[in-house]
């Protein structure tokens, strides 16, 4: 149970005055200082340990919605890379027939005119090509 400082120093004051060595009023108001530095040390020391503990909790709050935030975005990355997958079967399949690709092309510049000519579709994305 936590001591007010009033009642700290009255409990040194009282333990001192009784004693007939502390005569000395300079003794005394030493006594009374180290009392109050150590209040005050522990006041500081009680509000530095509370507030580590919320650092702490913020941080893991933070964690935790990283965390989530991380799986939801892996969880996208999975579904593109599928998306990608299905989209370079289309591009196989569709390439021989395809009388508008120029076969010396790079690879992007065509899966990039290959992704153009994709349209939004219920059933997902399809193919529009007019060739």
């Amino acid at each position: 149970e936590p001591h007010t400082a009033e009642w700290v120093l009255l409990k040194v004051i009282k333990r001192k005055w009784s004693e007939p060595r502390w005569t000395d009023r300079q003794d005394s108001m030493d006594d009374v200082k180290k009392v109050m530095r150590r209040e005050q040390n522990r006041v500081a020391a009680q509000k530095s340990r509370m507030w580590q503990t919320q650092k702490a909790d913020s941080l893991r709050l933070e964690s935790e919605k990283l965390e989530r935030e991380n799986a939801v975005l892996g969880r996208e990355v999975n579904q593109l890379t599928e998306e990608a997958k299905c989209l370079s079967a289309v591009l196989s399949h569709h390439q021989p027939l395809c009388c508008a690709v120029d076969l010396h092309s790079s690879t992007h510049q065509y899966l990039f005119e290959v992704y153009k000519s994709l349209e939004p579709t219920h059933e997902g994305r399809a193919s529009s090509c007019t060739c």
